[in-house]
């Protein structure tokens, strides 16, 4: 086999894997538009009739913190709700943001080798405060006396993980102070994962992660994964034939040169 034969091969194998590679891009682009951005939609759509509902009831939702140097403080009432949505139609990205505030002003004391967690916490949360030292009599400052309205950023952004076909949700500040990732198969995102999360908003469930996946979602999971199997067999004896038809052509032309009309005994 010669040379052009060889980068022929190649440029047969490039291309083939192209055009797979663009198959499977345009496939991803098919379960995105048609499964994971209504879902989107829906958890948009979802958590704004929520909002309204939480205004129009006038209903409070309790959180509680353990706070640096603090330990754990009680009586945070979430509000101050922001929802968005990156496009309509297609979105991407549908976040929530809220903050968890005390509803009024405290008092605490902290030893003054504590004190700078906590100082860093309520900056980073935007936190207006005032601190007193705090002596023993005439010696050192041994305290630290913060005044503040405590308050707590937290949130939940949905987002289109378009190449696993998957729903990827970012938690903040829902599970204590902590950011949780999840990852749900965009089949799991139905009417009863919606209310799921919608508890777990009102801090009434402890976790989003263990959510029992429903019959008919997992029989649509084994179909799209026997459809992609099947793609992936059929891209791969169209790989081999080629590469079968390339190879038999250049065994032609090798013995074309060999016994053709040019050659004499």
């Amino acid at each position: 086999m010669g040379l052009l034969d060889d980068l022929k091969r190649e440029a047969d194998q490039a291309r083939t894997a192209k055009e797979a590679e663009t198959l499977r891009q345009a496939g991803l682009d098919r379960i995105f538009r048609a499964e994971i951005a209504p879902r989107l939609t829906q958890v948009h759509r979802y958590l704004g009739e929520m909002l309204k509902h939480l205004e129009d009831a006038e209903r409070p939702v309790a959180a509680a913190f353990d706070i640096p140097a603090l330990g754990r403080v009680e009586g945070f009432r979430q509000e101050a709700y922001t929802l968005r949505i990156d496009g309509h139609g297609t979105p991407k990205k549908v976040t929530l943001n809220c903050d968890c505030v005390l509803p009024e002003e405290r008092k605490f004391t902290v030893p003054l080798g504590e004190a700078e967690p906590l100082r860093q916490h309520l900056i980073s949360n935007q936190v207006m405060f005032t601190e007193w030292p705090v002596r023993g009599g005439t010696g050192p400052v041994q305290m630290l006396l913060f005044q503040a309205k405590l308050r707590v950023r937290a949130g939940l952004s949905f987002e289109a993980d378009i190449e696993a076909s998957k729903v990827r949700v970012i938690s903040y500040n829902f599970e204590g102070l902590s950011i949780r990732e999840y990852s749900f198969d965009y089949a799991r995102i139905d009417a009863a994962w919606l209310d799921d999360m919608g508890r777990y908003l009102l801090r009434e469930a402890k976790t989003l992660g263990y959510l029992e996946i429903s019959e008919e979602a997992r029989a649509r999971l084994r179909q799209r994964a026997a459809e992609e199997k099947a793609r992936q067999e059929r891209l791969l004896a169209l790989t081999q034939e080629k590469d079968k038809k390339s190879t038999e052509q250049g065994l032609l032309g090798g013995l074309r040169s060999l016994f053709g009309p040019g050659k004499r005994e």
